[in-house]
């Protein structure tokens, strides 16, 4: 698949995701926590200096409600302005998802096959036409784990004789130092839309499986790396 081929295609998986997403996006009733969020929302934007950490008084981290204040005064209709958010953020996990498959070396065909699960499958779906914190909390997410995924493949400072000499001249590489605070940026963000992020995190360790470099060095430096980044995202 060439590139123009291939820019062709990104912009048919586009087209095709707006279309089945935003067409009737309002038809199915409002869901119970749609209500919830919207109404927060509303809450917000009425007196921002006594209802801005609303949410947190139900164990809600702000960050999709505060997003969706800013999206409500552009629609008349509540509901539709919730959904359209939705639907923008499927639409960057289409491109965050194939952008994750060519980083761990994927083919283009890979990708354009995750950029098809995405659109259909019924999970994605759901959550990408629905006012709801989930399908922003799975952005953040898989924007973590790409950036995880960039970091570890970032080439690694094997010089040294022992493993402590390597992970510390790693604290000298800029670029991997500031992958570390993108990564800890995108986990805090993650953590701010919906608490239970905390239970992907073990998961991101899975990307140390695709080192180019199996050595216990490699492994280290690649495990201290995204600890690093993990410790940025607490702290965010």
């Amino acid at each position: 698949m060439n590139k123009k081929t291939y820019t062709i295609v990104l912009l048919l998986l586009g087209s095709v995701f707006l279309v089945l997403h935003l067409l009737s996006l309002t038809a199915l009733p409002v869901f119970a926590d749609e209500s919830i969020y919207i109404r927060w929302a509303q809450l917000i934007i009425s007196d921002s200096s006594r209802y801005l950490f609303f949410p947190l008084n139900d164990g809600k981290t702000p960050l999709f409600i505060w997003m969706l204040a800013g999206v409500l005064p552009v629609f008349s209709n509540p509901l539709l302005a919730g959904r359209v958010l939705a639907v923008v953020v499927g639409l960057a996990q289409v491109f965050v998802l194939m952008q994750s498959i060519r980083t761990l070396g994927g083919s283009k065909r890979a990708e354009v096959l995750g950029a098809i699960g995405v659109i259909l499958l019924p999970f994605w779906y759901f959550h990408h036409r629905m006012a709801l914190m989930d399908g922003l909390l799975t952005l953040f997410l898989s924007l973590a784990f790409l950036v995880s995924s960039m970091l570890v493949m970032r080439p690694l400072n094997l010089k040294k004789t022992d493993v402590f000499g390597s992970v510390f001249a790693d604290f000298k590489n800029k670029r991997v130092l500031v992958l570390e605070v993108v990564l800890g940026v995108f986990l805090g963000l993650a953590l701010w839309t919906k608490l239970p992020a905390v239970l992907f995190i073990p998961s991101l360790f899975s990307v140390l499986l695709a080192l180019p470099q199996y050595s216990t060095r490699s492994w280290a430096v690649g495990a201290v790396r995204l600890l690093v980044g993990l410790g940025v995202g607490v702290a965010v």
